[in-house]
């Protein structure tokens, strides 16, 4: 799109801050998002859902993003002071003063990117992770890890009573304990069980979305509002059903996108 070969792209992640920069250079405008699909479950390879994992001996079954920015991130764009001990997340006894130790992924990557958007990112501003090193030297932060990809993170905690980190649901090992998450600090927890996950309960979720180079004051192209319209059909989403794979959107998410589609500049 940005070269200008394609009209619209379907992209099976999150838009990069680079992506949308590089298309607002050319364009003057930045790209239109919509929401198509769910993800899957714990498809590998397949936009699985992210699960936040603890070694299986952590007391800890819950957290809020709240919790979870105030641990992984410099910003705390969420507010609250840091969380560097198990206690400061709401662990008692002997795990209260014990280090929290973050397990990460070295920017930039999907899983990362995506985490970074839904917990650290808020109140219109980027977060900004506690920094790591990938190269087994001292990293910047004495409690703080980047793997260079997801594939060591679940073993990593498995490995570390006091670890914590993010992974995709396919890449979930013995050894871990995948915990429930809550948006906010007292909000209902909801760990990522299949009937979470495809309802869109558990917040971390994920979508596949349509990228569209669309003007603004023009109207879409007559081809692709048509395209757009089908696949935001139940008769659309039964198609992803179909499939097995992906995940349908739920009725209240295709109204959200047919109306960021008609809303859209």
């Amino acid at each position: 799109m940005v070269k200008g070969n394609l009209d619209c792209v379907f992209v099976s992640r999150e838009l990069k801050p680079t992506d949308i920069d590089g298309f607002h250079d050319a364009f003057g405008y930045d790209p239109l998002s919509v929401p198509i699909s769910g993800g899957s479950y714990r498809h590998f390879g397949f936009l699985d859902s992210i699960g936040i994992v603890v070694n299986k001996d952590n007391p800890i079954d819950k957290l809020s993003f709240d919790q979870l920015d105030a641990a992984f991130s410099t910003t705390r764009n969420r507010g609250g002071s840091p969380a560097v001990t198990w206690g400061d997340l709401g662990a008692t006894g002997k795990w209260a003063d014990k280090p929290v130790h973050i397990v990460g992924l070295q920017p930039w990557n999907g899983f990362e990117e995506f985490v970074r958007q839904r917990v650290l990112n808020a109140n219109g501003k980027r977060g900004e992770w506690r920094p790591g090193a990938t190269d087994g030297s001292a990293p910047a932060d004495p409690n703080v890890h980047w793997e260079k990809t997801v594939f060591p993170i679940a073993k990593d905690v498995k490995d570390d009573p006091y670890a914590i980190g993010y992974t995709g649901m396919a890449y979930v090992d013995q050894g871990v304990k995948v915990i429930a998450l809550s948006e906010h600090n007292g909000g209902t927890a909801y760990p990522p069980t299949y009937e979470n996950v495809a309802s869109a309960a558990y917040p971390l979720s994920r979508v596949t979305y349509f990228n569209v180079n669309k003007r603004p004051g023009k109207q879409l192209d007559p081809v692709m509002e048509e395209l757009m319209r089908f696949i935001l059909s139940k008769q659309g989403q039964n198609v992803v059903s179909g499939q097995q794979v992906f995940l349908p959107l739920r009725a209240q998410q295709a109204e959200a996108s047919k109306k960021a589609l008609r809303q859209a500049p």
